[in-house]
């Protein structure tokens, strides 16, 4: 055939099985080849002509499960690591099915997934190079899901891309008894009650140079579980709904709450920048730039319906605009940062300060330094 139907066949070239298994005791072989030239009826029109492209051929294969010489164990193979390349969804959901501790997947293209989950469980040491490509996945659900257990926890590093949660999807990443850490990704939902990352009980994300776009919904909710920031943008617009912050913290199922520690991000919301939900948890913020329309910094306890639960924000440096709102169920201490637009007279300013640390005013604006 031609070089654009090969690029574009979605089996591939030799789709499955391309080592035949043998019978017992047989070592068998099989050679395949490529030979690109071109059409023998192009005529002299395409002299000194090029391609106009570049092209790879790759070769994507995984151990097999069986083995000959296993030495009474003719399995002891089924956990080999895969590299592979995948560009489109039947590629990725078939490396997801041989996932073993230490693969490495690689997007080869743009891809999108339609109705179908991206589970990685109870697999260590996954890791995924966006190759600067974007995945579009779609599943009314969680775009890509890590999770482990607590016999066996999952890890899983995603790199260099784009993630798109698609309409109806509530979330890009979610963690649950799992490690997970995105390096230099964008993410991208719009789905109303959604957010960006989503960390259950037993799981931690961290983010090093993450570009969060929500439209609707939010940018980040530890609902039991761990995120950690360093870095990075986040930008939150739309109208209103539960999630519709920057970050948020939550107690999750067996009562663990949500833990968020923030460095070195800037955030805009168009509703709330920082946010304690009515069943607890506690967000750290150590430095950044935020502004939200709402509240930049709000905490809200239900101790009728979430007994024992506790709501605490610590600011150790930042700059912060937008109003404070923060229940008498919960605490608030800010041992440094700058602070405009709070809606707070300075004695009541003053009552979240920490100990030791002092607040100067000019022109409204708090500054604090410990």
């Amino acid at each position: 055939g031609t070089l654009s139907s090969l690029m574009n066949d979605n089996d591939g070239a030799a789709y499955g099985e391309l080592y035949p298994i043998g019978t017992e005791g047989q070592q068998n072989q099989a050679y395949v080849a490529v030979a690109l030239h071109m059409q023998e009826g192009a005529g002299n029109d395409y002299q000194n002509e090029s391609i106009g492209t570049t092209f790879d051929i790759n070769l994507s294969a995984t151990q097999m499960t069986y083995e000959k010489d296993g030495f009474d164990n003719d399995k002891y193979d089924e956990d080999a690591t895969l590299n592979m390349v995948v560009s489109d969804q039947a590629e990725l959901l078939e490396a997801l099915e041989y996932l073993g501790d230490g693969s490495r997947l690689t997007l080869g293209r743009d891809l999108s997934v339609n109705g179908e989950d991206v589970d990685i469980r109870s697999k260590e040491n996954v890791h995924i190079d966006f190759n600067n490509k974007t995945a579009n996945i779609d599943n009314n659900n969680i775009s890509i899901r890590v999770n482990g257990t607590s016999e066996k926890r999952a890890s899983a590093v995603l790199n260099n891309g784009t993630l798109i949660a698609g309409d109806g999807t509530y979330c890009t990443i979610g963690s649950g008894y799992s490690d997970v850490v995105l390096n230099n990704m964008i993410l991208k939902n719009t789905t109303a009650y959604g957010c960006s990352v989503k960390s259950f009980p037993g799981g931690q994300i961290t983010l090093n140079n993450i570009t969060s776009t929500s439209e609707l919904g939010g940018g980040m909710t530890a609902a039991g579980g761990i995120i950690n920031v360093n870095g990075g943008n986040f930008t939150q617009s739309g109208s209103y709904d539960h999630n519709s912050c920057l970050g948020s913290v939550s107690q999750g199922k067996g009562g663990s709450f949500g833990v968020l520690n923030v460095r070195n991000m800037v955030g805009e919301s168009e509703n709330y920048g920082f946010y304690v939900f009515c069943s607890g948890g506690t967000i750290n913020i150590y430095s950044g730039n935020f502004s939200a329309g709402k509240a930049v910094l709000k905490a809200d306890l239900d101790l009728s319906s979430y007994p024992g639960a506790k709501g605490i924000i610590n600011v150790y440096g930042g700059t912060f605009d937008g109003r404070i709102e923060i229940n008498d169920k919960c605490a608030l201490n800010i041992k440094a940062g700058t602070f405009s637009n709070t809606g707070l007279t300075e004695e009541k300013f003053k009552k979240y300060v920490a100990e030791g640390s002092k607040v100067t005013v000019v022109n409204d604006v708090f500054t604090v330094n410990d």
